[in-house]
Parts: structure tokens; sequence; C-alpha cells
């Protein structure tokens, strides 16, 4: 039988040494094994941002579906929603006028071309006559 610091026997072996020294490493390879996953994860992010953004969006989207939203949460965002909603409406509404502006402007210079070779194939120029 193994005896402890105290000079009393075990039954578990070398005693408590034992486990606080297995803990210890245990706990040392963790913070290892963590460090080098950190630093591995900043390097992937370094080489490919992007893909860290999108990735982290996808998160927060499957995140944001699968829990649901609170009241208060609601309350807040509410007012924020509907300045977007506006903003979006807005530029929308301004983005179809000038479109119809430009298309109005451009109908009318193709109709203008369009009138003026059916006015020639009609009636071609008058031939002008140089008798002396």
């Amino acid at each position: 039988m193994a005896k402890n610091k105290n000079g009393k026997g075990s039954a578990t072996g070398t005693g408590t040494s034992d486990t606080s020294s297995s803990t210890a490493s245990a706990f040392q390879g963790a913070r290892s094994k963590t460090g080098s996953t950190v630093r591995e994860t900043g390097r992937k992010i370094s080489q490919n941002p992007v893909g860290a953004i999108a990735g982290g969006f996808a998160v927060g989207a499957v995140l944001g579906a699968v829990l649901p939203a609170g009241r208060k949460e609601r309350d807040a965002l509410q007012p924020i929603g509907q300045k977007i909603n506006d903003a979006a409406r807005t530029a929308a509404r301004g983005a179809a006028e000038k479109g119809r502006d430009k298309l109005n402007e451009v109908t009318g210079q193709v109709m203008t071309q369009v009138g003026a070779k059916m006015i020639d194939a009609v009636a071609p120029p008058a031939e002008t006559s140089t008798t002396a």
C-alpha cells in the first residue's frame, strides 16, 4: 500500500498528488489546444475575411430565426425598421421616376428618328435641276 504525505496508507495509489498533477496536465493541454485553435482561426479569418463575414451573417440569421423575438426587442427595433422601410420606398420611387423619365426621353428620340426615316422613305428629297 502506498503512503501519502502524512505517512498513512492510501488504497488509490499515490493519492491526491497524482490527481492534481493529472488535472494540471489536462488543464495545460486544453489551454495549449485553445491557444492554437484561436491562432488558426485568426489566420483563416485574415486569409478570407469575406468568408468570415458571410459565416457570421449566416450564424446570426440562424440564431435570429431560431430564437423568438421578445416584446422589448420588437418595441426597440420597430422604429428602426420603419425608417429603413420608408427610406427604401422613397429610393425605389425616385429610381422608378428617373427610369420612367429616361425611358420617355429615349422613346421620344427614337420616335423622332423613326419618323424622319419614314418621311425620307415615302417622299425622297426633291432633285434640284441645274438648267442654265
